[in-house]
């Protein structure tokens, strides 16, 4: 009689754990970082129309309201193609800035396309009417200041 004939059988081997992805974990907290850094930034419509002087808006509420009511709105654009609550611009909870189109009679256009809903970056520039609309981050990623 041999000696394992007595001995239970030996378990199968554990399948090896892939190492730990630091990889990965780096990239999740740079992703964090960059996320708190833009919840701080700061943000600004710069608000443009012919013949008349562009106006800088801090965007320091959660929503602002772009229309032609005064009473309503934080930007008031006094032009019979811009609805009473034409847009918003509404600071997400990730950071991120976005356009809404609040159900306006002639839209909002980005590049030349209507938008009913955008997601905002450094430097894009909507037209509400006649009206030029520059959105701009206090300080940009890349640059220093």
């Amino acid at each position: 009689m041999s000696e394992t004939a007595g001995q239970a059988p030996a378990p199968p081997p554990k399948p090896a754990e892939p190492p730990p992805e630091p990889t990965r974990m780096i990239k999740l907290q740079d992703r964090e970082k960059k996320v708190r850094q833009r919840k701080q930034k700061p943000a600004v419509l710069v608000v443009s129309r012919q013949g008349i002087p562009p106006a800088t808006l801090k965007l320091d509420r959660p929503r602002t309201i772009i229309g032609r009511d005064k009473d309503q709105c934080d930007v008031v654009l006094d032009e019979d193609a811009v609805s009473r609550q034409h847009a918003s611009v509404t600071r997400e909870a990730s950071g991120f800035y976005v356009l809404h189109d609040l159900g306006s009679r002639n839209g909002v256009a980005v590049a030349g396309q209507k938008v009913s809903r955008r997601t905002l970056i450094h430097g894009d520039t909507f037209i509400i009417g006649s009206t030029s609309i520059t959105f701009q981050l206090a300080n940009p990623e890349g640059k220093k200041g």
